[in-house]
């Protein structure tokens, strides 16, 4: 964030999961309904939850996402609790059009065992 006036910097904090908070939306999560946020992810625009941490982004952006991810991962995923499963059943819609919405389940799960 720059002042336009001033011209000086401020960087939002970033969470421990790598989100950036930056504002309110008047919109529900499909999974939890709890008030969904606008945040920032490796500087790509996303909906977060604070309730149950999903994120709604574009199909658009979702592999560049992942990608950006990967390429960043400052710790193992072993090392992260296992997120919770949401079975979506084709019954998410897009808090902002009420479209259908995909399920891609990405993140920290349980480790295979050899």
């Amino acid at each position: 964030m720059v002042c336009d006036y001033c011209k000086s910097e401020h960087a939002l904090p970033v969470d421990e999961y790598g989100v950036q908070m930056t504002g309110e939306t008047g919109f529900a999560c499909p999974v939890c309904a709890k008030a969904l946020a606008t945040a920032r992810i490796e500087f790509r625009d996303v909906l977060y939850c604070r309730g149950c941490l999903g994120i709604a982004v574009s199909m658009d952006n979702f592999v560049e996402l992942i990608d950006d991810l990967r390429d960043h991962r400052s710790r193992v995923s072993l090392f992260l609790a296992p997120g919770p499963v949401i079975s979506s059943n084709g019954g998410l819609h897009c808090p902002q059009c009420q479209g259908a919405m995909d399920h891609h389940s990405y993140g920290p799960g349980t480790p295979a065992r050899s």
